[in-house]
């Protein structure tokens, strides 16, 4: 995975981009699950962002998982401990309305 701070700017708009397609599911499932709630671009880009960042963090974890898993259930684990995360962030919790 590019790192965000490693990433060329020219480049960098395509990992966000693929962030915010992530970013947009989640929302999509967090509105199934509760109230539906409004979020500019401007937010769901933000948060693309802490995702790929947070994603960074979780995929060290993961680094030397001697576990043999299809890479579907790996890339599922990674962004479910990466959601886990994020979503304890005070910055999370002000830009995503769940209350």
């Amino acid at each position: 995975m590019a790192t965000y701070d490693s990433t060329p700017d020219n480049i960098k708009q395509y990992f966000i981009q693929m962030q915010i397609e992530h970013i947009i599911g989640i929302l999509a499932a967090v509105q199934y699950l509760r109230a539906p709630f409004d979020i500019n671009s401007e937010t769901i880009e933000k948060l693309a962002i802490m995702l790929w960042k947070q994603l960074e963090q979780t995929c060290k974890k993961y680094e030397h998982n001697s576990v043999i898993e299809t890479a579907e259930n790996l890339k599922i684990n990674i962004y479910t401990d990466a959601l886990k995360n994020l979503t304890k962030m005070s910055e999370w919790k002000n830009l995503v309305p769940l209350n």
